[in-house]
């Protein structure tokens, strides 16, 4: 009897060191991760410089300044329309030793428009990873894609840390032209006014709704804005609407496609065919002003994660968002504080906002049922 014990004790200990082995594996490469993110963050308070001072130094060149001046006219324009009171973003500077800020890694299943999500502390659940090293984004890259996800890679262009960081203008803002990046700016700061936490994919694509209304907003509002400017803006407005039909027919027939009774090797061909069908469209079409679907169409990884990412950024033209604009005679400080309601709501059911151009009224309602 002792000695079945005692070898029972020996399997038991075994098992825990086993355990407790593959967890310091899993934890030790999540440590590694974290560690990354804090050491850019860090870095950054420590290289940043006070923008209004750059300004008068003869130390940056013409189109810095332009590029400073140009920033913190729409800033204020951004803080003044979404009501941000003590806003702190993009008042300082910070010159990166590389030319992209950082990559997001989005990961999906084979067979499902759903993006993989992961829960950190405080901040809460993302359906995206992000990093500032490249050697480390490609080696958890390759981790996933082994693992049988479709994995998708896009830069960074800029991000928010919510208020909790006085978030600097980065280097690499000022490679983009004069539309993308007011847009870039007036995108965070949606962020910076208004997150749901633990909805990435709500919050984007409520930032982005709101990013293309404030842009249209400070482009007309402009005493001299560029004719150059408007013309790309009126003309990329019309292509993304087509852009966006080109992708909401793939995503519609590939969801229908996966919840089919197919067997998987099938479901896979079939997959492949919409997905080169979905490049053939794009290249068809030739986007004059909307380039970035050009670049999509030589894409060789088109998958499910580039389209659960694209999806996160592009809302549809009639959904919940613009109905909700309307009922606030476009008031945009209504818009936000009507919108906040929806902080109470299950996540399922605040998704209905998203995909129909329905009363907020109506989904608080469903909230209370």
């Amino acid at each position: 009897m002792y000695i079945e014990i005692k070898k029972m004790r020996n399997k038991i200990l075994l098992a825990i060191i086993f355990v407790i082995l593959i967890a310091g594996i899993i934890l030790h490469q999540w440590i590694i991760y974290v560690s990354h993110l804090a050491y850019h963050q860090f870095s950054s308070i420590l290289k940043r410089q006070q923008i209004s001072y750059l300004i008068t130094s003869p130390d940056i060149t013409e189109f810095e300044k332009q590029k400073f001046l140009k920033i913190q006219k729409v800033r204020d324009f951004g803080k003044q329309l979404y009501g941000l009171k003590e806003s702190h973003c993009f008042e300082y500077y910070v010159k990166l030793p590389r030319d992209t800020l950082g990559w997001n890694l989005t990961m999906a299943p084979e067979l499902e428009l759903k993006a993989k999500e992961y829960g950190f502390p405080i901040i809460g659940k993302f359906g995206y990873l992000g990093f500032f090293s490249e050697k480390l984004k490609t080696k958890w890259s390759n981790v996933f894609a082994n693992q049988g996800y479709d994995v998708y890679e896009n830069a960074i262009g800029a991000y928010s840390t919510l208020g909790y960081f006085r978030d600097p203008i980065y280097s690499t803002y000022l490679k983009f032209d004069e539309k993308e990046l007011l847009s870039l700016i007036l995108h965070e700061m949606v962020h910076e006014k208004l997150y749901f936490k633990n909805d990435s994919d709500f919050s984007e694509s409520m930032a982005s709704f709101m990013e293309r209304t404030a842009l249209n907003l400070f482009l007309y509002k402009q005493t001299d804005p560029p004719a150059d400017i408007l013309e790309k803006h009126k003309n990329g407005i019309a292509e993304y609407k087509a852009f966006l039909g080109i992708l909401d027919s793939t995503k519609k027939r590939l969801d229908t496609l996966y919840n089919s009774n197919l067997p998987r090797t099938e479901k896979l061909a079939e997959k492949k065919k919409e997905l080169e069908n979905l490049r053939m469209s794009l290249q068809t079409r030739n986007f004059q002003y909307l380039t970035y679907a050009n670049d999509i169409a030589k894409m060789k990884n088109l998958n499910n994660a580039f389209l659960v990412q694209h999806s996160r950024y592009t809302p549809k033209r009639k959904s919940g968002f613009s109905r909700l604009l309307k009922d606030c005679k476009n008031d945009v400080q209504c818009w936000f504080t009507k919108l906040e309601k929806l902080q109470a709501c299950d996540q399922n059911i605040r998704k209905h906002f998203l995909e129909e151009e329905i009363s907020l009224d109506a989904i608080l309602l469903q909230c209370k049922n």
